[in-house]
C-alpha cells in the first residue's frame, strides 16, 4: 500500500477517532506508524512519555464489529454505595438513619435529640449503632421516646440512651408489623448488646423499652427486643412492656432477656400487659414487683433471678383493676386476671432459677380469677426455687391443677426444703406430683430459646421463639 494511500485513511481515522485500531489494520510486520509499532499483528506503543489514551470508546463498537475486529472495553464502574458513617449531632444522626444504604452508624460524640429518632428499614435490614461509648439523651417533654422502630432490626452497641429527662420517658419504642397477616414478613426488632445501658424516665408510665401494636391493630407480629446490657429504671419507672392492646395470639412478640442481662426498676422489672413470649436466662430482672404478666408465656431459666423488693400488697377479690398499669404487689411474679386482657398466662420456672419477693409469695395469682381466670399452667422444674417473704407462701392466688412439680422452696425463713420432698398444700396454694411431659415442655422450651437470636460479626440473625407459635391457643 502506498503511503499516500495509508495517510489518507488515517486522515479519515483521526476524523472518526478511529487512529489506533485502524492503523493496527493496515500496518505490516515491523513498520511503524504514530509510534506504534506492529509485531505479530499485536501493536505496542513505543512512546512512554505519550498521555494515557481516553477511555471514550465512541462510535468504534458498531463500526469494528462491523470489520470482525472485537475491542474489550472496560465499563465504567459506578461507586459503591456508602454503607457505614459517623455522626456528631442529631440532624445527621437522623439522615443516617434514612439513608438505607448505610448499614452502620457511629457516634463521636453525646448527642441530645429533641424529636424522635424514627427508624423504618426494610423487614430484614439491620442497622447497627455504634454508640462508642456515647449517650444519646432525650428532650425533657412528657412521654418522650427517644427511639421509634418502625419497622427492620437495629442493634445497639457500647453507650447508654438516657429517657430519664422525662417523667413518661421511653428510650426505645418498638411498633409491631403484621401487615399480610401472615405474621412473617413484618416486624421490629431491637438488640441490646451488653455493654449498652437504657435510662428509663421518672413515672410509672415510664419505660425503656415498649412493644406497640401496628397502629389500628391488636397484632404486633414477630417484633421484639434482645437485652444483654442493662435497663436502669429505679426512678419508679418500669424496665420492659408490651402493651396490653397486644391481643393477638397467632403471632406474638418476643422479650428475650439474657446473656448476663440486668433490669432494675422502683415499678416492674417486665410488664407483660400483651399477650408475648417473655424468656429470662442467666439474667437478673428486679423491680418493685420482678414480672407482672396479664398474658402470655414467661420462662424463667439458666440460673435467673426475678425479685420483687416492695412491700407485699394484696389485692382483695373485687377490688377494681388497673387498666392502665399493674398493680405493684411486691411479689417475683404477680400474674392478673382481667377481662380486658388476652390472658392465657403459662409460666415455667427452670434451671436452677430463682422467683423471690422480699416481703410477699415468690408467685402471686389476684383479680378477676372467678371469670376470667388468667393462669393456665405453672411448672416449676426441679433445682429452681421459690423464695417468699417472711410468714408467706411460695405461690399463693393459683388454682390447684394449674400447678405441675414443685420440689423446693425457701420459705422465707432462709431453711431450704430438700429437693426429694414434696411441699404439703397450703391455703390458696395447689400442689401436685409432676407430670411425665412437664420436663418435655421445658426442654421445647428450651431447645427453641437457644436458638432464638444469635449474632453472627455485627449482623443480627432472628430466629423467632417457637413455643409462642406452638401453643397458639
Amino acid at each position: 500500500m502506498k503511503k499516500s494511500q495509508v495517510l489518507a485513511i488515517l486522515a479519515l481515522a483521526l476524523a472518526m477517532g478511529l487512529t489506533t485500531p485502524i492503523a493496527s489494520v493496515f500496518a505490516t510486520e515491523g513498520e511503524v506508524i504514530d509510534n506504534t509499532a506492529v509485531v505479530d499483528g499485536v501493536s505496542e506503543d513505543t512512546n512512554t512519555t505519550s498521555a494515557p489514551q481516553s477511555d471514550d470508546a465512541g462510535d468504534d463498537s458498531a463500526a469494528g464489529a462491523a470489520d470482525g475486529i472485537t475491542e474489550n472495553v472496560a465499563p465504567v464502574s459506578t461507586p459503591a454505595p456508602v454503607t457505614t458513617t459517623s455522626v456528631a449531632n442529631e440532624a445527621d444522626l437522623q439522615m443516617a438513619i434514612n439513608d438505607t444504604n448505610i448499614t452502620e452508624i457511629t457516634l463521636t460524640g453525646d448527642i441530645t435529640v429533641s424529636s424522635t429518632l424514627t427508624i423504618n428499614r426494610a423487614a430484614d435490614q439491620v442497622l447497627v449503632i455504634k454508640l462508642a461509648g456515647h449517650t444519646i439523651s432525650g428532650g425533657a417533654s412528657t412521654d418522650f421516646r427517644i427511639f421509634s422502630v418502625t419497622r427492620g432490626n437495629v442493634r445497639f452497641e457500647n453507650g447508654t440512651i438516657d429517657a430519664s429527662a422525662s417523667a413518661g420517658g421511653i428510650a426505645i419504642k418498638i411498633v409491631g408489623h403484621d401487615d399480610t397477616g401472615s405474621g412473617t414478613d413484618d416486624g421490629s426488632w431491637v438488640y441490646i448488646d451488653g455493654d449498652v445501658t437504657i435510662k428509663a424516665g421518672s413515672t410509672s408510665s415510664a419505660y425503656g423499652v415498649a412493644i406497640y401494636p401496628q397502629p389500628g391493630t391488636n397484632k404486633a407480629g414477630f417484633s421484639g427486643v434482645t437485652l444483654k446490657g442493662k435497663i436502669d429504671a429505679t426512678d419508679g419507672s418500669n424496665g420492659i412492656t408490651v402493651l396490653g392492646s397486644v391481643k393477638d395470639t397467632a403471632y406474638v412478640p418476643n422479650i428475650s432477656v439474657m446473656g448476663g442481662a440486668e433490669i432494675n426498676a422502683g415499678d416492674t422489672g417486665i410488664y407483660a400487659a400483651g399477650f408475648s413470649c417473655t424468656y429470662v436466662g442467666e439474667s437478673t430482672v428486679r423491680g418493685a414487683t420482678g414480672i407482672t404478666a396479664k398474658a402470655g408465656y414467661i420462662t424463667v431459666a439458666e440460673n435467673a433471678l426475678v425479685e420483687g423488693t416492695g412491700a407485699f400488697t394484696p389485692v382483695p377479690d373485687g377490688a377494681t383493676l388497673n387498666n392502665n398499669g399493674a398493680e405493684p404487689t411486691g411479689a417475683g411474679i404477680q400474674v392478673e386476671s382481667n377481662g380486658a386482657y388476652a390472658g392465657k398466662v403459662n409460666i415455667i420456672i427452670a434451671g436452677d432459677s430463682t422467683i423471690k419477693s422480699a416481703t410477699g409469695p415468690a408467685i402471686y395469682g389476684y383479680g378477676d380469677r372467678a371469670n376470667h381466670e388468667a393462669i393456665e399452667s405453672v411448672i416449676i422444674e426441679e433445682g429452681s426455687k421459690l423464695v417468699a417473704g417472711a410468714g408467706q407462701e411460695a405461690i399463693a392466688g393459683v388454682a390447684k391443677d394449674s400447678i405441675e412439680n414443685i420440689e423446693k422452696y425457701d420459705p422465707g425463713q432462709g431453711e431450704e426444703k430438700p429437693a426429694d420432698k414434696k411441699v404439703e398444700k397450703a391455703p390458696g396454694t395447689g400442689v401436685v406430683a409432676a407430670t411425665e411431659n412437664s420436663a418435655q415442655k421445658t426442654a421445647s422450651v428450651m431447645a427453641a430459646i437457644a436458638t432464638a437470636l444469635t449474632v453472627a460479626g455485627t449482623a443480627v440473625v432472628i430466629r423467632r421463639n417457637a413455643l409462642c407459635n406452638a401453643k397458639k391457643n
